[in-house]
């Protein structure tokens, strides 16, 4: 996530919080990672959508070396991306996702998972 986007971020927290509950026995696993934000926000977040289960990282900013090794834009007009990972290969990508993505976003974690 770049920036405070709550009309994305919280819907993204439940989907992915959804998902990693109902895939459990996969061993399905989720995380954001926050590039402009700060600490109490997060745990506001996360307290308010009851998502302890997905991991929430907050980044030093565009420069971190985290976002080199993800490949990600950290440009203003990227307001987040979506990775789905199977065996450590990206198997879909959102770029600037939003709720009405949800359907799509489910569809490729359930391919992941049931791959």
């Amino acid at each position: 996530m770049n920036g405070k986007d709550d009309a994305n971020t919280k819907p993204l927290l439940s989907l992915l919080s959804k998902a990693t509950r109902s895939n459990e026995k996969a061993e399905f696993k989720s995380f954001i990672l926050f590039v402009q934000d700060d600490a109490q926000h997060l745990k506001a977040l996360n307290t308010a959508e009851k998502a302890d289960n997905v991991g929430l990282a907050l980044l030093k900013g565009a420069n971190d070396e985290a976002i080199a090794g993800y490949k990600i834009s950290t440009a203003p007009e990227v307001k987040n991306t979506v990775i789905v990972y199977r065996n450590r290969k990206a198997t879909a990508v959102f770029v600037n996702w939003t709720p009405s993505d949800s359907d799509k976003l489910n569809a490729a974690i359930s391919a992941a998972v049931n791959d």
